[in-house]
């Protein structure tokens, strides 16, 4: 004795089998439906389907990320940290949007290429003796490791991270190292000056 489900299965198999046969003899339909543009792309030897700007944007952002990686002083961050510096940045340009602060987001492309304007950076080819940090006195060379982990600026550390909320949708977003220093997103803005 067969259950009402298999009945029913048996049932849908058959008239498949009926619609199956009688398709295969008519003739094949057009490839292109009617007021269907008839446009075919391809990429090398891979048929492109959907939507072309979908496309388009993540070869692009492929093709932005290896010219990136390439970069021997800029793409030391992006080759050490593949993953986490695009989930970063994508984190940052929406609190910066969020925020409507525009200065942290350059302040990160600054940051995460190595161009910010530390003492080394300023001073390190016509005035080498410059270079130390100005700020704590203790003889280390300012760069952007020592920004971060300079003693004379603990106490701003120690601030902005009791104004920083990491938060998601479930109350948890787990913060990324980025060789020295542990980035945090801002989601709460705080007031502006």
């Amino acid at each position: 004795m067969r259950s009402l489900p298999q009945q029913g299965n048996d049932s849908a198999d058959k008239m498949a089998k009926e619609f199956m046969a009688k398709a295969e003899e008519m003739k094949a339909a057009p490839y292109f439906t009617a007021y269907e543009e008839e446009i075919v792309l391809f990429h090398e030897d891979t048929l492109i389907e959907g939507d072309i700007r979908t496309w388009l944007k993540k070869h692009e952002v492929e093709k932005a990320l290896n010219n990136w990686k390439a970069q021997p002083v800029a793409g030391k961050l992006i080759r050490k940290f593949p993953k986490q510096v695009p989930i970063l940045a994508k984190e940052i340009w929406k609190s910066a949007i969020h925020c409507m602060d525009g200065v942290a987001w350059i302040y990160f492309i600054f940051a995460i290429c190595h161009r910010l304007p530390t003492n080394l950076q300023k001073h390190k080819i016509l005035n080498p003796g410059r270079i130390n940090c100005n700020i704590c006195q203790s003889g280390h060379v300012e760069d952007e490791e020592h920004l971060f982990l300079c003693p004379a600026s603990q106490h701003l550390m120690i601030m902005f991270e009791r104004q920083w909320t990491v938060s998601t949708e479930n109350g948890i977003f787990p913060t990324v190292m980025l060789g020295y220093l542990e980035v945090s997103i801002l989601k709460k803005c705080g007031p502006k000056p």
